[in-house]
Formats: C-alpha cells, sequence, structure tokens
C-alpha cells in the first residue's frame, strides 16, 4: 500500500480530497488527506500567520504516520502545492523520512511573484467573481451569502499567506517533482508552472490536463488514473 499526503488548496479544508480516497484505493493507494487550522474538523483553532507556521503545524500531522509508512509522496493543490513543496524542506532540516515524489497541482513555481487575478486585498464581490472562472466551487455555494460569511475570511486569509511568502532558499531538492495544469487555468500559465524544473535535481515531469483550475473535476477517475500511473512509475513497490 503506498501512502499519498494530500495538501488543500486555499479556503479548502481536507475534505476536498474525500471522493479520491475510494478510487485510489482501488489502486492500492491510502490517502491521507492534512487538515489546516480554523477549517474543517479544526474548525475552532486559531489560523496561522505564515507558511512556515504551517509546515510546522502539519508536520505534527504527518510525524504519527511515518512511522507506519515507509514509502509516501507529496501531492498539493495550488497553494497546497507550495505548502507540500515547503513541508518537504521541513522534513530535511528535521532529518526526517522524505517524500519520494512532490506532485505539484496548479501552482506556479516559489520565485513566481506575478500579480495574480485573485487577491486577499479585493472586495468580496471581486473574490467570489474571480472564484467563479476558476471552478472548484458550485455556483449555487458562491450564492449563498451565509456560507460565502464563513468561507471568504479563510479564502483571504489563505490569500494573504500566498501573498506574503517569500522563497528564501532557491536550491534545489533531490525528490522528483511532477507539476500537473490545467489547459484552461485563468490564474496559473503553463510557463510559471514550469519553473518547479529548476527546484529539483531529479526528474522532472510537466503534464496538461484538461480543464480549469480545478481541471481534475472534469474527469476525476481519468485524473486519478494518471496520478496512480505517477505514483507507481516513481515510487518502489513495497
Amino acid at each position: 500500500m503506498k501512502t499519498l499526503f494530500c495538501f488543500p488548496s486555499s479556503g479548502s479544508a481536507a475534505s476536498m480530497y474525500q471522493s479520491w480516497k475510494v478510487l485510489l484505493a482501488q489502486q492500492n493507494i491510502e490517502l491521507v488527506a492534512l487538515e489546516y487550522p480554523a477549517r474543517g474538523t479544526r474548525f475552532c483553532d486559531s489560523p496561522v500567520d505564515s507558511i512556515a507556521e504551517l509546515t510546522h503545524d502539519l508536520i505534527n500531522q504527518i510525524k504519527p504516520k511515518l512511522a507506519h509508512t515507509t514509502e509516501f509522496a507529496f501531492l498539493g493543490h495550488s497553494l497546497g502545492g507550495l505548502v507540500c513543496f515547503e513541508t518537504t524542506r521541513l522534513l530535511s532540516k528535521l532529518k526526517l523520512p522524505l517524500p519520494s515524489q512532490l506532485i505539484i497541482s496548479a501552482r506556479q513555481g516559489p520565485l513566481c511573484n506575478l500579480p495574480s487575478s485573485l487577491s486577499s486585498k479585493q472586495t468580496d464581490s471581486e473574490i467570489i467573481k474571480t472564484l467563479k472562472t476558476m471552478g472548484g466551487i458550485a455556483d449555487e455555494v458562491l450564492a449563498h451569502a451565509e456560507l460565502m460569511a464563513l468561507m471568504l475570511p479563510i479564502i483571504r486569509a489563505d490569500l494573504k499567506l500566498n501573498e506574503e511568502y517569500s522563497c528564501s532558499d532557491t536550491s534545489a531538492i533531490s525528490i522528483p517533482i511532477t507539476a500537473i495544469y490545467g489547459s484552461h487555468d485563468p490564474v496559473v500559465e503553463k510557463k510559471n508552472v514550469e519553473q518547479w524544473h529548476s527546484f529539483t535535481e531529479s526528474e522532472f515531469e510537466l503534464i496538461e490536463m484538461s480543464g480549469d483550475h480545478f481541471y481534475f473535476n472534469q474527469d476525476l477517475p481519468l485524473f486519478l488514473a494518471t496520478l496512480a500511473q505517477q505514483l507507481y512509475n516513481k515510487m518502489p513497490v513495497i
């Protein structure tokens, strides 16, 4: 059984990966969805103020599992892609076991500080308008004032984490990186996703999937089959 730790995107909880679990289990892959503070099952926890603080928090979720896992990979979508990369760096500093592979989904490289069409400084209506173009959140949820009143502060806080992040270490890691992006993503461009190539001394693969920022929702079984293939190609069988 292979283990895949999954890091949520901005404003999301571990539940975003719930529909993946059964299909990946059929491929002999155990999905472990990590939960950020202040959302999902940790809604009452205090939010974090930086990516660095978040990675230390997540290490506490990951470490107990490592005692029973000999081969594992990380997958992070959007902001989660950056978080899983920095969590890998922290594991290395702490001399803990490292993932066999990083799968970065819909996320530009760490050095890409271009202005985004989605910003913590935007009004609620501007954020909702951009979220609608990205996919991932149903229109009925975006139109639900009470639900969005709960979600927007979390989304805004995550956007701020992203905006205040600075890549202080530009050295490459020794772990293979697979970067995946949607062909019609309105916020992430292919050329910026390719930047991940310079952050690994090992194999790098760039995969384009049909769809928007949440391209995997277009054909989840196809995406998960592609994902399973990546994991089995680059992770030793145990």
